[in-house]
């Protein structure tokens, strides 16, 4: 983990991320999320400055559609609890979910 202070707020750099989760394997090589201090005091929520997944990789251990009668499907609203807290936005690169 590396942290700088810029002008707009704090920015954290993460490397080698990794979680087992109930019904995946999440790895990350590197996540960079900059803080924008103004932003948020200004909108009363937390804002990011292009938080951005480098390799991101979302292992899957059941399908998304439910073609697989093997395990349970995974639900439409599920998806975004598996991974993110619905940022306004990100950037992905070099990234991919298997499923």
């Amino acid at each position: 983990m590396q942290g700088s202070w810029q002008a707009y707020g704090p920015r954290l750099e993460m490397r080698n991320i990794g979680a087992t989760l109930p019904k995946g394997n999440l790895r990350i090589e590197r996540l960079t999320l900059a803080l924008d201090v103004w932003q948020s005091l200004l909108y009363w929520r937390w804002q990011f400055r292009d938080p951005t997944f480098h390799q991101f990789q979302l292992d899957l251990n059941v399908t998304l559609g439910g073609d697989d009668h093997q395990a349970k499907p995974i639900e439409p609203g599920e998806i975004s609890d598996l991974v993110l807290c619905q940022p306004d936005h990100f950037d992905l690169r070099d990234s991919r979910i298997f499923s």
